[in-house]
């Protein structure tokens, strides 16, 4: 039996894309989904250990990671997430808090650059959906900082909460 040389072609990239950290994984927990690039370890062996009700993490290190966090309580309105951020979570820059919207859902965005820990920085968003306030945090140090943040890009735009 002869095999294409489409069919190998084929087989060669999917290897080589493989090889390269290529291509996406899904995360899917407690009610939160979103697509991250393979290259992102996951739980545990990522080797962070962030704070507050994380329900998930993705990330290159312990600097370097996308924390998932839900509230049990109800929804906080925008408005008020709009004007209590910088007053009730540490470090976040009050000039960066804004509203952008992702795919159905608006999100109070912000900068936050926590006391202590250098040139960390973290990017960081709360929504509303299926009855509760979520967050991702999209935290990074500068030697993978333009990573991090075209993960959590990718994060935001698949981002869906059930």
């Amino acid at each position: 039996m002869r095999t294409s040389t489409t069919v190998l072609a084929a087989a060669a990239l999917a290897t080589t894309v493989a090889a390269c950290g290529g291509g996406d994984k899904t995360f899917d927990e407690s009610g939160m989904t979103f697509t991250y690039p393979a290259s992102l370890k996951a739980g545990k062996s990522v080797g962070a250990t962030p704070s507050g009700r994380v329900i998930g993490i993705v990330g290159f290190g312990k600097e370097d990671y996308i924390a998932a966090r839900g509230q049990r309580s109800a929804p906080l309105p925008v408005d008020q997430l709009l004007i209590s951020l910088p007053k009730v979570v540490a470090g976040v820059i009050p000039a960066t808090v804004h509203l952008e919207r992702h795919g159905k859902l608006a999100m109070v965005a912000a900068t936050q650059r926590p006391a202590g820990t250098g040139d960390v920085e973290s990017q960081i968003y709360f929504f509303n959906g299926a009855g509760k306030t979520w967050q991702l945090e999209c935290r990074s140090t500068p030697p993978k900082r333009a990573r991090i943040r075209a993960a959590c890009r990718k994060t935001l735009a698949s981002v869906k909460v059930r």
